[in-house]
């Protein structure tokens, strides 16, 4: 099949990114950081048809409201954004430039990845950014 990743044993997956990622953004909301680590990358992906899911009202007409991931109740059974580590944190912020490329204008040489790039880089260049890091992650938020 076209959609199947081949495992290979010894190797790395990488989860990619599921339609509800493209869905909050397309309906313009938040995402927490928590849902581009890669444990949740792949909680997304494996247990998608039991995930939560919300009604939304977006701004134009649709013939059926259309139904987004719950990031709450999500976040209650995965964990939330305010409790990622240093580690994940990284780990979820170099997930989500890739996502920001794939949602913004002009791929990986496009403003919006850019910017988030430069966002996430700005933080972890701050001197001493492992003990900082809950204020670190207080102003992300």
């Amino acid at each position: 099949m076209a959609n199947e990743v081949k495992l290979v044993a010894g190797v790395a997956t990488n989860h990619g990114f599921h339609q509800y990622h493209y869905d909050l953004d397309k309906f313009q909301i938040y995402l927490p950081l928590s849902l581009f680590t890669n444990t949740n990358l792949a909680a997304i992906n494996h247990e998608s048809a039991s995930l939560t899911l919300q009604k939304i009202n977006p701004t134009a007409s649709w013939n059926k409201p259309p139904q987004v991931l719950n990031t709450e109740v999500f976040e209650k059974k995965h964990g939330r954004e305010t409790e990622l580590t240093h580690q994940s944190w990284i780990e979820a912020a170099c997930n989500f430039v890739p996502f920001a490329a794939n949602t913004g204008k002009d791929g990986t040489s496009g403003d919006w990845c850019k910017c988030w790039d430069q966002h996430f880089g700005f933080f972890e260049s701050c001197p001493d950014a492992v003990n900082s890091f809950p204020a670190i992650l207080e102003l992300d938020i």
